[in-house]
């Protein structure tokens, strides 16, 4: 399983940069807990301060049970990269629909996913938190998921 550290530190980039040196995805094996986690920074220059700044044991374990239930094996801004990619990747536009800088450098990440991991991967697809109350006034489910989704 593994824990994409884009979504657990995003929230704290500007505050601490340290924390970007982790890497965008620590992968926990089969298991996704906070004692997978801690067993796998231990043999890493990355810490639980880093990923989770200012939080106390009992804030940082809930985090962690709250990521790993979210957490596919494949979280979609592994494959975009970023948050705003991947909302207008959705939302039909982005680099990729729009041809900005040519089809290769545009679809660059897609091709290197497709290359390195995409064999067997279960894809967790983006949900909105914006989104939630729009799709309950709308009849859209009761979920973060784009309106085309549902």
């Amino acid at each position: 399983m593994k824990l994409s550290t884009f979504a657990l530190i995003l929230p704290y980039l500007l505050a601490t940069p340290a924390a970007a040196e982790c890497g965008p995805v620590i992968d926990l094996g089969g298991t996704c807990d906070l004692a997978a986690l801690e067993s796998k920074l231990s043999t890493s220059t990355c810490t639980l301060e880093e990923l989770f700044p200012g939080q106390d044991a009992a804030s940082i374990d809930s985090t962690v049970a709250e990521l790993c239930e979210y957490d596919a094996p494949v979280q979609f801004v592994e494959i975009q990269g970023t948050y705003q990619r991947d909302h207008n990747f959705m939302d039909g536009g982005g680099a990729v629909a729009d041809g900005e800088y040519g089809f290769e450098m545009d679809t660059a990440r897609l091709k290197r996913f497709i290359d390195n991991s995409m064999d067997n991967s279960l894809i967790s697809w983006p949900e909105y938190e914006q989104k939630e109350d729009y799709n309950g006034a709308n009849g859209y489910g009761d979920n973060g998921y784009m309106t085309n989704f549902n």
